[in-house]
């Protein structure tokens, strides 16, 4: 069957499959992002990772972990013609991945009409990686460009040098040049904040100098409290004139710029306001003083990406984006680079709740990262499997994955899809304050993913806080059904981990009799409360009862 005609059909029963409410579902996921590597060579001031590790702990980006995303990859093959959009970014730097050449070459040797692009940081090209890029075909590159002087962008983006950043991307263009080929097509990706919104416009400047035929604008997600300073939401004015003064260089040079900082008609006002009598930029401040954070919210393991990391593809954040993906691609070559946001499914019924008017992803999406979990996007959702203890198969329609699909449905999706910046948006949040992924960490060792128990079984895992665990709580098909022992020493946890109290005696067990519940599947899950007594949404796992 022609590929993109498969593709079609797979949309199109994805759109029915939701349309009758259902979780188990036929079709296949089409907006795919798969972590090879977890690892990055820098430490840019506002990834989640850096901010762990200022407050002692340690970001997924930092642990060991082995090298296996080659043979995950693999176990993806039969799905990969279904695919639309395949993002090689996940929560490190896409070049340091050794299995990248196999990927790749999986990619070249399948009958696919699937979109492949990456961010990088840039720091890490040479001749050879990028004659294989442009000879594997890849659309799109994004290079994360968070700065237009060397003093900015090495300020933000810590280990970065700016002229070999620069040297990287002429020697990609020189590459691709001198093999007579298109793609792939080159755009930058600039994280805005306080400290370089005002380097927006030079920013096109330089994109033109370099052959960048896109520019994203996004704004940087606010990780903590302590960055709010940075945030772009008591700037807006200001904002608004170095928007409008990028988008007139933009369209001299014929650049695409990709505007994810304020909606068209609030710029419009703000520099309505300005041209009659406007107040001072900062009346305008002190009139937009940030809010106090909203109670904080874990952030996806992986980064974030699971944020997104660093240099994952980063999601609109402007007041009209509710309707967009947290995934960006490159669908053919007509198409834009950047804004290739697969939009929501269009027929999506009315009486359907918000978060699935917003997002399809628990249908539609697949995240793999680099430890092996699979998630359906890279922000903030738990995860529905592990592939390298389960097939395809066993994690798209298994327990988790139809579970999250009806907490949707039922509109009680989890706390972490509810402050997605993609959500969030829809309630006109200005900004988006991400807990770090090491604020709180949790996971169930037993059962694991294989649903099957019988008789009395252990429930046994651990969990960290930074402000000390005060008690574990399990749950039964979302109902309390115990408060299990917690204090069990874990001393490979401490050292994985180090910094949290409690580290070395953070483990929990709870001997649960399953002959008290019925015969089928149930879903055990946990909550965590620290002793500031707030609480945490922990891991879920499926059990099939048998007698």
């Amino acid at each position: 069957m022609d590929p993109r005609l498969l593709r079609h059909r797979n949309q199109e029963t994805a759109l029915r499959e939701i349309a009758e409410r259902r979780d188990r579902v036929d079709s296949y996921p089409y907006e795919i992002q798969f972590s090879g590597e977890h690892r990055c060579n820098l430490r840019c001031i506002q990834c989640g990772a850096t901010i762990e590790r200022n407050q002692g702990l340690v970001p997924l980006m930092d642990e060991r972990l082995p090298q296996r995303s080659l043979e995950r990859f693999e176990k993806l093959r039969p799905q990969i013609p279904y695919w639309q959009w395949l993002s090689l970014t996940g929560s490190g730097e896409t070049l340091i991945n050794p299995d990248l050449p196999g990927i790749l070459e999986i990619l070249v040797d399948t009958d696919h009409d699937c979109s492949v692009a990456f961010n990088t940081n840039g720091t890490l090209w040479t001749r050879e990686k990028a004659k294989m890029i442009v000879e594997a075909g890849v659309h799109a590159i994004r290079f994360s460009m968070d700065g237009a002087t060397k003093e900015t962008f090495e300020r933000i983006r810590v280990n970065a040098k700016f002229e070999k950043v620069l040297d990287g991307i002429r020697m990609l263009r020189s590459v691709r040049d001198e093999l007579g080929a298109t793609r792939p097509k080159i755009a930058f990706s600039c994280n805005f904040m306080r400290q370089n919104i005002e380097e927006l416009p030079m920013l096109v400047d330089l994109a033109h100098e370099l052959g960048a035929v896109e520019l994203i604008a996004n704004n940087t997600i606010i990780y903590a409290p302590e960055m709010q300073h940075e945030a772009l939401s008591s700037f807006r004015p200001l904002v608004a004139r170095m928007l409008r003064a990028g988008q007139q260089r933009a369209k001299e040079f014929g650049i695409k710029l990709i505007n994810q900082l304020l909606d068209d008609t609030e710029a419009e006002q703000y520099l309505g306001a300005e041209e009659g009598s406007a107040p001072s930029l900062e009346q305008n401040v002190a009139a937009e003083k940030p809010a106090a954070a909203p109670a904080e919210t874990l952030a996806p393991s992986a980064s974030p990406t699971a944020e997104p990391a660093a240099d994952a593809p980063e999601a609109p954040t402007k007041s009209d984006a509710a309707a967009a993906s947290p995934c960006q691609t490159t669908a053919t070559e007509s198409e834009s680079i950047a804004e290739l946001v697969l939009p929501p499914l269009e027929g999506i019924p009315e009486d359907m709740p918000e978060i699935v008017q917003a997002c399809q992803r628990p249908w539609t999406g697949l995240y793999v990262e680099n430890n092996g979990f699979v998630k359906v996007c890279c922000f903030d959702v738990k995860p529905i499997g592990n592939l390298d203890e389960q097939s395809f198969d066993e994690i798209w329609n298994g327990p988790l994955a139809r579970e999250l699909r009806r907490s949707f449905l039922e509109d009680r999706a989890p706390e972490g899809c509810r402050n997605c910046f993609i959500f969030a948006s829809k309630r006109a949040t200005k900004d988006v304050f991400v807990r770090p992924s090491g604020a709180m960490r949790c996971h169930i060792d037993a059962p694991g993913f294989d649903p099957r128990v019988l008789g009395t079984t252990t429930v046994h895992g651990w969990a960290l806080d930074r402000a000390g665990v005060e008690r574990v709580e399990l749950f039964i098909d979302g109902d309390l059904h115990a408060v299990t022992a917690y204090g069990h020493s874990r001393v490979d946890v401490e050292e994985a981990f180090p910094g949290y109290p409690d580290g070395s005696a953070c483990g929990f067990r709870y001997d649960l009799d399953t002959s008290t519940l019925s015969v089928g599947e149930h879903l055990l899950s946990v909550s965590v409360y620290n002793h500031e007594g707030e609480p945490g949404e922990g891991p879920k796992r499926a059990i099939m009862v048998a007698r």
